[in-house]
């Protein structure tokens, strides 16, 4: 009876000390090796913030760049093949998707894997990194509002950047134009004065040039019944555009 006592506590206690290496070897597995990986997250030079918004000008470069970083998983039972799913991918959403005729340049990924001398043994975790750049000038029929969103994800995780694009449209104003009735004879000159400009402060001051505006000339004679009638072609005419006219000092 003794004996047998003795065999069933031995077991026991076998049992528990396999149970309990297998237990270490999980947590060793899980807590000392999975949970070092990372998911990947924002690094210089990414704007910071989940949200940026900014403002866009016709003709105007416009551009942004982004770098993620993440932590694969310390096992040297892992080949380098096998840590793939570590790394990361950095692209644009479909969906939103991005503006006609931005480019985008990478993604540009690395891998550092801290081998020792013996190429075999691992000095650390793996550092996974991704970047890339979008860059776009908006033409004049894109004046509108944007939305690009851009995704780094692993395996572990992700996370996505949203940009909110604003593209000014051009805004000319009429500023100088003496709309007095002229009366003119064969052979005299007449002078027209009209003074146009884009209306925003800043556009003008930065000198955008895809804001210059364009005038267009044209004549029309009114006659005894009050009709108002284009010109013909008369011989001799022409019009001159004065460069530069871009201040106007009346009401």
């Amino acid at each position: 009876m003794l004996a047998q006592s003795g065999r069933r506590v031995l077991q026991m206690s076998t049992a528990r000390l396999l149970a309990g290496l297998l237990a270490a070897s999980l947590l060793h597995v899980t807590s000392g090796q999975i949970l070092q990986a990372t998911a990947p997250s924002w690094t210089s030079p990414t704007p910071s913030g989940d949200d940026i918004y900014l403002t866009a000008y016709v003709g105007e470069e416009v551009s942004f760049e982004l770098r993620a970083v993440a932590r694969g998983p310390l096992d040297e039972a892992l080949t380098i093949q096998q840590l793939e799913p570590w790394e990361i991918t950095l692209e644009v959403d479909e969906d939103p998707g991005l503006p006609n005729v931005a480019v985008v340049t990478g993604p540009r990924t690395t891998a550092d894997y801290k081998f020792a001398s013996d190429n075999v043994t691992r000095l650390g975790n793996p550092d996974f990194t991704a970047q890339i750049a979008v860059s776009w000038v908006p033409t004049c029929v894109q004046t509108r509002d944007y939305n690009v969103h851009l995704t780094a994800r692993n395996v572990v995780g992700f996370v996505t950047k949203r940009f909110h694009l604003s593209v000014v449209a051009p805004s000319p104003e009429l500023v100088g134009f003496d709309a007095t009735p002229q009366i003119s004879r064969i052979g005299c000159p007449v002078n027209l004065t009209a003074v146009a400009r884009e209306g925003s402060d800043l556009i003008r001051e930065r000198g955008y040039l895809a804001y210059g505006q364009v005038v267009t000339h044209s004549l029309s004679r009114t006659d005894l019944r009050g009709r108002t009638q284009p010109l013909p072609e008369l011989y001799g005419l022409h019009f001159r555009e004065v460069r530069g006219g871009n201040e106007w000092g009346g009401s």
